[in-house]
């Protein structure tokens, strides 16, 4: 029994021995990663706050620059929907539609004089 009493109290003094400072340094680290997830939940709600102030920022730009442009494109503050200049098929004569308008004209005015013929 001397034996298992001496083996048994050399066990246990060396789990205290190692073990508290194993403790102690899991301890020290669970702290360190506690503040470091801490820092980085400050950190997002930061950004995140940034990116609030900044949208709402940008949202008075565009509804100033709908109050300002708005009513100068359609030309009437009194709440007209409509533009007040619409563009044609002929105004752009390079636009894919105005070669396509022109020469089913074109087509037409053919089938008109060989019916005239």
């Amino acid at each position: 029994m001397g034996r298992e009493n001496l083996g048994s109290t050399i066990r246990e003094f060396f789990r205290e021995l190692f073990g508290s400072r194993l403790a102690e340094r899991l301890d020290e680290e669970l702290m360190r990663t506690r503040e470091d997830c801490d820092g980085r939940i400050v950190e997002y709600q930061h950004q995140q706050a940034q990116f609030r102030q900044e949208i709402a920022q940008l949202r008075a730009k565009i509804e100033k620059y709908e109050m300002v442009l708005l009513p100068m494109v359609y030309g009437n503050l009194g709440g007209k929907k409509e533009p007040t200049f619409i563009p044609s098929i002929e105004d752009d004569p390079d636009s894919w539609a105005a070669i396509r308008a022109r020469h089913a004209r074109e087509q037409e005015e053919e089938a008109q004089q060989e019916q005239a013929n």
